[in-house]
């Protein structure tokens, strides 16, 4: 089974890096990571759908830039 085609263009449009994993129980998923720093952004099943992608990804990337404010207040 692939992903859905839509995820795969939108993935490659951002430049974002989809890697295939197996989980602990020999379960097939996949990491979304930034194409520059390849920070994890996401984790998708196989069988996604398009709408769960950008769900996911958008909630990852919220996610990660409250870290990322975090950190630079704790630098400051």
């Amino acid at each position: 089974m692939q992903l859905n085609e839509k995820i795969l263009k939108f993935a490659n449009a951002l430049n974002l890096q989809i890697v295939e994993c197996n989980g602990r129980a020999g379960l097939k998923y996949y990491k979304v990571l930034t194409g520059y720093c390849l920070i994890e952004i996401g984790r998708i099943d196989i069988d996604c759908s398009y709408e769960q992608f950008l769900e996911n990804i958008a909630v990852g990337a919220v996610h990660e830039v409250d870290r990322l404010g975090h950190i630079y207040d704790d630098m400051e």
